[in-house]
């Protein structure tokens, strides 16, 4: 399950709250929040300790610089980001070990956090050095920021660069920073496959060792970066898959061709179950809430043109599932707030995961003025 603790001035007073639901107004008025993540049996009630949680990341916000006149819409947590996090938290401990992990449009960065705490090597990017000075505080105050300039960094270590898709300048970033991944030298690991498996260990020393091997980026994260903004800049859902998939192109020799066969699949909106035996070794995962269907399916068709496989995952019950003490309490209560989402109250959010870059139907292009216009249509007021 996932609990959030806020800490911050609410209607003008200190308050320190526990949310088992979203709550973007609480959430976003806060300027400290901790997500915690456990299972089903670890956090049936709402007395259960942080102890209990599988992972659990600190986050200081910045709730007064979210116009765009500020820091903008990073400087606060999304529910896009949350989602993420939990997901990276639920998956087998050394699933990440070692691999090299690059997030866009990181803002506070949680899902970066969640993927250093899985033993990733992690470039967490940002558009401004404005985001970047709220998602250095939090690398900082978890303790895994890099202490070299380096790339990739170590093995559950942060490296924050600035990047910004959409622009020739960020194309260029991104194309410096793929190729600065590509032969990294392999780290010693378990002679076997069955040594590999004798202990987490020597597993989480087997995937860094194989993650090493095969060089360049092994997954892009994005969360809450397809969205419209009626009053700010709209990201470009084209210019999003088309810098995901040139980081993730950049392998090292002999794993050319890899991440088309790592596809696995037709496109399509089937889901598929959050338990991978083996990984896809290069691939997108992207959270956004269900705002407006124009925007998403914009999003849809560019993910089309630049990879060959687009599916959305299946979020697990276990994680993301209602709790059940906290929703007995609330059955009889009113309706405000966004109402009941069914057994999953973060089923707004969809996860999508993008594989086979460079395979898609067609080459990339820029959105057409028509399509940039409908991304900057009036939306519903407070979201953005």
């Amino acid at each position: 399950m996932i609990r959030l603790r806020i800490e911050g001035f609410l209607d003008g007073s200190r308050v320190q709250r526990e949310l088992w639901e979203p709550s973007r107004w609480e959430i976003q008025e806060a300027e400290r929040v901790t997500i915690e993540i456990g299972n089903s049996t670890s956090s049936t009630s709402a007395s259960s300790t942080s102890s209990s949680a599988f992972l659990s990341i600190d986050l200081v916000q910045l709730p007064r610089c979210l116009s765009s006149s500020k820091v903008g819409v990073g400087a606060v947590l999304w529910d896009g980001g949350i989602v993420l996090t939990a997901l990276l938290a639920s998956l087998p401990p050394a699933a990440l070990f070692g691999e090299v992990v690059v997030e866009l449009g990181a803002g506070v960065g949680a899902p970066s956090l969640a993927a250093a705490k899985r033993g990733a090597r992690v470039i967490s990017t940002d558009k401004e050095v404005a985001v970047l000075g709220v998602l250095q505080q939090n690398v900082e105050r978890t303790g895994v920021l890099s202490p070299s300039c380096r790339l990739p960094p170590e093995p559950g270590r942060v490296a924050l660069r600035v990047l910004e898709f959409g622009t020739e300048r960020g194309d260029a970033a991104a194309e410096a920073l793929a190729d600065a991944l590509v032969g990294i030298a392999g780290r010693s690991g378990p002679s076997s496959p069955a040594a590999a498996l004798s202990s987490p260990a020597s597993a989480a020393a087997a995937a860094a060792a194989a993650a090493a091997e095969r060089g360049g980026v092994d997954l892009v994260l994005a969360a809450d970066c397809v969205y419209s903004d009626g009053d700010g800049e709209s990201p470009d859902p084209e210019a999003l898959c088309r810098v995901a998939a040139r980081l993730l192109m950049r392998r090292a020799k002999g794993s050319a061709g890899a991440a088309a066969a790592d596809a696995g699949g037709e496109r399509g909106e089937e889901e598929r179950p959050l338990f991978f035996p083996a990984l896809p070794s290069s691939r997108v995962w992207l959270a956004s809430e269900e705002r407006d269907a124009e925007t998403h399916a914009l999003f849809e068709r560019a993910a089309a043109r630049h990879f060959a496989s687009v599916r959305r995952l299946h979020l697990p019950a276990e994680v993301f599932g209602r709790n059940a003490a906290i929703s007995k309490k609330k059955k009889m209560s009113s309706s405000g707030g966004g109402g009941e989402r069914g057994e999953n109250p973060w089923g707004h959010v969809r996860v999508f995961e993008l594989a086979g870059a460079g395979a898609g139907t067609e080459s990339g292009r820029s959105l057409s003025a028509a399509e940039m216009r409908a991304l900057k249509k009036p939306r519903k007021r407070g979201w953005p």
